[in-house]
């Protein structure tokens, strides 16, 4: 008996794109459902077919082809999707800290004619988020580090450089005037 699993058929570079090429419009047409946004199903598409290319020795017979790219498909537009929600669940997170920013204990050293949402523009957007879950809402290092996909030290190198780059802001005269 001949067992199916213990070969596998090598797809050549050309016999990969005429593959392709036969699946573009059913690939274009499920990302759009699960995205909508068009931007994001051409990202998940090439994410897609890097991902085949990349992994094709995997794939047992040619046949099976549509399937396998289809599930990848699938799996890279959640992907896309979940970190889209976790992105905008996060800039909805930040602009109700950015309203509370005031009662946090470190700008209580900043002038309070001072728009602390003005000095965190000086930083870039990673350093505002973390300083932003930080200090005004007390997030840890590690939960940041949960939310933000991040690994802690990263976190704490983010935090450190806000923190320092307001700082010297502030001992430079900045926006702030000096002292």
């Amino acid at each position: 008996m001949k067992n199916i699993f213990s070969h596998k058929e090598k797809i050549t570079d050309e016999e990969f794109e005429k593959l392709i090429k036969d699946v573009q419009n059913d690939l274009y047409r499920i990302a759009k459902i699960k995205l909508k946004n068009e931007d994001d199903v051409m990202d998940a598409i090439q994410s897609t077919i890097l991902s085949a290319y990349k992994n094709c020795k995997q794939l047992r017979e040619k046949k099976y082809f549509k399937t396998w790219i289809i599930r990848i498909l699938i799996n890279q537009c959640n992907q896309f999707y979940n970190k889209k929600k976790k992105d905008m669940e996060l800039t909805k997170n930040i602009s109700s800290i950015q309203e509370n920013i005031y009662e946090d204990s470190f700008t209580n050293n900043i002038h309070s004619s001072v728009d602390f949402n003005l000095l965190l523009k000086n930083l870039n957007e990673v350093e505002q988020i973390v300083l932003s879950l930080y200090y005004s809402k007390n997030y840890s290092c590690y939960d940041i580090a949960e939310i933000l996909d991040m690994n802690v030290n990263t976190v704490r190198s983010h935090l450190k450089r806000g923190k320092d780059k307001l700082k010297n802001l502030y001992k430079k005269g900045g926006i702030l005037g000096g002292k």
